[in-house]
């Protein structure tokens, strides 16, 4: 009876040590799971972004606006001065004058009068060969006859110039124009003078060649 007694007294301290032991167990393996298990679900979770809305803030009172209230002045009367006599003032009187006019051409002194020279007079006579003569024999054959304009121009002593003579009006055909311009090569011409002074010439005629 000893015995069974004695066992019943060592057994309880053991079962709280064991107790114990385990009690700690449980603790130190809920702290495990309940840090484990926040981190998974934040892992397995995305946090949601928080979305932020404006607050309208009052808008303050407008201010009152004050005005001055106008303040009554006592009237002054001032008389009017009286109004002064303008002056009449005649309008004048046109009358209708009639302009005369002005010539618009320039005023020019009067140029002095020019001593008028003496005509050109000849010392001589021209003398021109018969038209019969330089008469081309093809024209008359053809019976073709007109009549050309020469004219020669000499220097003081009756020389022809260079480029004398010339023709100034045609026959009409080439071959009695210069028939007549051999004949007005070939004449013979006066001198001419203008007072005492001897002065080139230039002589005009026609030279004429008729089948009559």
């Amino acid at each position: 009876m000893n015995a069974n007694i004695h066992t019943a007294e060592v057994l309880p301290p053991r079962a709280l040590l064991f107790l114990g032991i385990v009690a700690l167990h449980v603790v130190f393996a809920w702290f495990l799971t309940s840090g484990l298990m926040s981190t998974t679900i934040k892992l397995l979770l995305p946090t949601r972004p928080v979305e932020a809305f404006p607050i309208e803030m009052p808008k303050p009172a407008p201010e009152k606006v004050t005005i001055d209230e106008p303040q009554l002045v006592n009237r002054i009367y001032v008389p009017t001065p009286d109004t002064p006599d303008i002056p009449v003032i005649e309008e004048p009187v046109f009358t209708d004058t009639v302009a005369e006019p002005v010539d618009p051409r320039p005023i020019t002194e009067t140029p002095p009068a020019t001593v008028a020279e003496p005509p050109i007079r000849l010392i001589g006579r021209n003398v021109l060969p018969n038209s019969e003569d330089y008469y081309p024999a093809v024209e008359r054959r053809l019976s073709r006859e007109g009549s050309a304009v020469v004219q020669a121009c000499v220097n003081e002593n009756g020389k022809l110039l260079d480029g004398a003579p010339t023709l100034e009006s045609s026959s009409g055909s080439g071959a009695l124009d210069n028939a007549a311009l051999r004949l007005a090569r070939d004449g013979k011409y006066a001198r001419s003078l203008r007072g005492d002074r001897p002065v080139p010439n230039c002589h005009r005629f026609r030279v004429t060649f008729s089948m009559r």
